[in-house]
């Protein structure tokens, strides 16, 4: 773990990344991505603090970014309709996806 507290990759780990080329390391991303819009939006989230986008590209990673959370929140949100409401932590997710929807969508 690293200070902040995050889990660092192992070594091997490390090595193999090191040792991967660009279009392996790019399926490895895209394998993970299909488990989850949460991992595609922080993917987005991760290279936009890191990379230097033209006002084009950063507003086609926002609004990527915002389908992705829409497409994490819609579930929920049938899931709620159909059942007429839910367990707590469900209502809290999907409140808090919401307002971070409409964070985007103002920014």
């Amino acid at each position: 773990m690293n200070a902040d507290g995050k889990n660092e990759p192992s070594r091997t780990l490390d090595e193999l990344l090191k040792a991967a080329d660009a279009a392996t390391l790019r399926e490895l991303v895209n394998h993970f991505l299909a488990n989850g819009p949460h991992l595609q939006r922080e993917c987005i989230d991760f290279l936009m603090a890191r990379l230097d986008l033209t006002p084009v590209a950063e507003a086609n990673a926002k609004a990527e970014a915002m389908f992705a959370l829409w497409n994490e929140l819609e579930p929920d949100l049938a899931d709620l309709d159909r059942y007429g409401g839910g367990p707590e932590e469900v209502q809290d997710n999907v409140a808090e996806l919401l307002q971070s929807l409409a964070v985007s969508l103002v920014i």
